[in-house]
């Protein structure tokens, strides 16, 4: 305790943030839930990406100040973009439970305005906003459409799922399906396990019903019926087949109905009119050449 009590004294933000800890579960101090909050709301001013984590929950809680999830959110979102990946993950866990505790109005004003500052992550919660039911209200594909598309194009891999996924599905935004090819591929490259396999049912769909690529959807579709087991894509495998085999048959069937054909025989050749066929002369002489 006495050594990051220097530190804090020679200014040191990373010390504020162990303070903030010691004061907040009372090791080697007096619980002290107030100075905990300045301490961790100093350390985070200076740049201290844990100490916002503590700050957000601080805010979320309404411990050591009053209670205020737009502030806490604000933490959190700061912090989805981190290097650090468990603090990353972490923060998005508790942005996306913090956002319930906030009127959808309140919400959306407060994501919207870190969208347009060009945050990829409120981008996409933006979008995902409109397309969630539960504000129907508020519910626009369209909407949805654009900022998926500017969080897309901002790299985020989440983003280029949904933003496929609703290219392939929604009637009002614009059918693009190369570009839904082009953002399921980059999933299936760069994803979990579980966002490769959504994005590759995704891109046989695409591929089957929309680019005439039906060789490519068969591959997608096999190897997520005997990869992953996936139920959508064992019945999709199952149609294939069968549009197969009836093909196969209307051709074995086209080809032996051919082979009963008679061959007709050569017509006979006939002057101008059919009634007055060429004159062959008997016993004529052939001309000779002088």
């Amino acid at each position: 305790l006495s050594y990051y009590e220097r530190a804090y004294n020679l200014k040191s933000n990373r010390a504020a943030y162990h303070l903030a800890w010691f004061y907040f579960n009372g090791f080697g101090v007096n619980q002290n839930y107030e100075k905990a909050f300045c301490l961790a709301l100093e350390a985070y001013e200076s740049g201290d990406e844990d100490a916002g984590y503590l700050l957000g929950g601080f805010y979320k809680n309404g411990i050591g100040t009053v209670k205020n999830p737009i502030k806490a959110l604000d933490c959190y979102n700061n912090l989805r973009s981190s290097s650090n990946e468990e603090l990353s993950k972490n923060c998005k866990k508790l942005f996306d439970e913090t956002k319930n505790l906030i009127p959808a109005s309140d919400y959306i004003e407060y994501i919207t305005k870190e969208a347009n500052e060009g945050n990829m992550y409120a981008q996409f919660d933006v979008g995902m906003f409109y397309l969630d039911e539960n504000n129907i209200q508020f519910y626009s594909e369209s909407k949805a459409y654009n900022w998926l598309s500017q969080s897309a194009d901002n790299g985020l891999l989440d983003a280029k799922y949904e933003l496929a996924d609703l290219i392939v599905n929604s009637d009002d935004c614009p059918k693009d399906y190369s570009k839904a090819e082009k953002y399921f591929l980059e999933v299936t490259e760069s994803g979990t396990e579980k966002q490769k396999e959504a994005a590759k049912l995704g891109l046989a769909v695409v591929y089957d019903e929309f680019l005439s690529k039906s060789e490519e959807a068969y591959k997608l579709f096999n190897e997520l019926a005997t990869k992953y087991n996936n139920p959508t894509a064992r019945t999709m495998l199952a149609n294939l087949n069968k549009k197969r085999y009836n093909s196969e048959q209307t051709l074995q069937v086209t080809e032996n109905n051919a082979k009963d054909i008679p061959i007709s025989k050569p017509l006979k050749v006939h002057s101008i009119s059919e009634k007055t066929p060429i004159p062959i002369k008997k016993n004529a002489m052939p001309i000779v050449e002088k």
